[in-house]
């Protein structure tokens, strides 16, 4: 599940132009990083016995937990390694008003950690 939504994460910044999940400047790498990624999970995962369970009721609550946790890490590492590669996208936050840069569409012109610098800063201005 990891490895997949890793993936599909670069795939969605690429499509949605959002740069600050990207790892990658070029939109046709982050293309071809994600399918090359996704691809490479599910050609893993069939090509192995381990999805075939004896008895696939017992291990339900067990494969969410696990798949629950990959979809979250996977998240958590998009969001630091572009933070990462890209901590020089934009020099001065201050000029993004928050009514065109709120909830996702934040990520198309600044990273995770700039996203949440520029709230919190904004927040102290309002009290």
């Amino acid at each position: 599940m990891f490895w997949s939504t890793f993936g599909t994460l670069q795939i969605i910044a690429s499509w949605a132009d959002l740069k600050g999940i990207s790892f990658f400047w070029q939109p046709v790498s982050g293309y071809a990083f994600g399918i090359l990624t996704t691809l490479l999970s599910f050609f893993w995962f069939f090509a192995t016995d381990s999805h075939v369970a004896p008895n696939p009721t017992a291990r339900t609550g067990e494969q969410l937990v696990f798949s629950a946790l990959g979809l979250l890490l996977a998240a958590a590492i998009t969001f630091i390694i572009s933070s990462i590669v890209k901590f020089r996208m934009t020099d001065d936050l201050a000029h993004y008003s928050d009514e065109h840069y709120n909830g996702i569409s934040a990520f198309r012109k600044m990273t995770f950690f700039q996203a949440i610098k520029h709230q919190t800063r904004n927040k102290g201005r309002d009290n």
